[in-house]
């Protein structure tokens, strides 16, 4: 072998071996593109979900503050049926219904 074909042939070997590591790339490439797509999905339903999940809690949260509302305007009615005002420990659950109410319409603060 004269040095020139030498030569030649590792350029040759350098040239599969460059061609092999390119498309083992690409191929990786691809993979992490299909992952990449998987979990855009799956965040995205995880943020469908949540936001189902914050308007069904807010539904709830507004029926009972509208129960709350109205035992206590029948309380505060003279002829109201003569319920008697609300104790402390029910004062209690109502202002942490409305803690509630305020943090299912603004999550996060």
């Amino acid at each position: 072998l004269t040095g020139f074909q030498a030569l030649h042939e590792r350029h040759a070997a350098q040239q599969q071996t460059a061609a092999r590591v390119a498309s083992a790339l690409h191929s990786s490439c691809d993979d992490l593109r299909a992952l990449e797509d998987e979990r855009e999905v799956s965040v995205a339903l995880r943020l469908r979900h949540c936001q189902s999940r914050q308007l069904q809690l807010s539904h709830r949260i507004v029926a009972l503050a509208a129960a709350v509302e109205s035992s206590r305007l029948a309380r505060a009615e003279p002829r109201g049926g003569g319920e008697a005002p609300l104790s402390k420990g029910e004062r209690a659950w109502v202002d942490r219904l409305r803690g509630v109410a305020s943090a299912v319409r603004q999550p996060g603060q």
